[in-house]
């Protein structure tokens, strides 16, 4: 086998190693929400403070506002549902991490950044992470 076959062998190893790394980290959840936030985070940003809520026009499977009935106001971004669990990320104009969907379940902090939080008498659980100022990654299980 000659020296240029050999390199060429390697070099498209390490770019099938590349592309299949980069696949993966796209689709975690948390990564994903990471990429969503620097797609559309400072778009959407804008349009709330002209008072638009955006919920349209954007890679998401469902965008969901909470609004000026609930104690903090978010709009919740799903990615993907499988089976019970579910993951996305939510954008707070007041910077507040809270729980799927604006439930009243508890939050508990387990590091700077990152929150959990579980049903009590139930299997109902989740985690709350921090993305950057207002926006927060969520997965909920049911």
């Amino acid at each position: 086998m000659t020296k240029r076959r050999i390199v060429a062998i390697v070099v498209a190893v390490v770019f099938a190693a590349l592309c299949l790394a980069a696949v993966r980290i796209w689709f975690t959840p948390r990564a994903r929400a990471a990429i969503f936030v620097a797609m559309y985070g400072d778009y959407i940003e804008e349009k709330y403070a002209d008072g638009i809520i955006v919920t349209e026009g954007i890679l998401c499977r469902q965008a969901t506002w909470y609004g000026k009935t609930y104690r903090y106001q978010m709009i919740e971004y799903d990615f993907y549902a499988f089976g019970d669990t579910y993951y996305g990320c939510y954008y707070s104009p007041d910077d507040k991490p809270m729980s799927y969907a604006e439930t009243n379940y508890h939050l508990v902090k387990q590091s700077d950044g990152y929150w959990t939080w579980e049903e009590k008498g139930g299997d109902n659980h989740g985690e709350v992470a921090k993305i950057r100022e207002g926006w927060y990654y969520y997965s909920v299980s049911f």
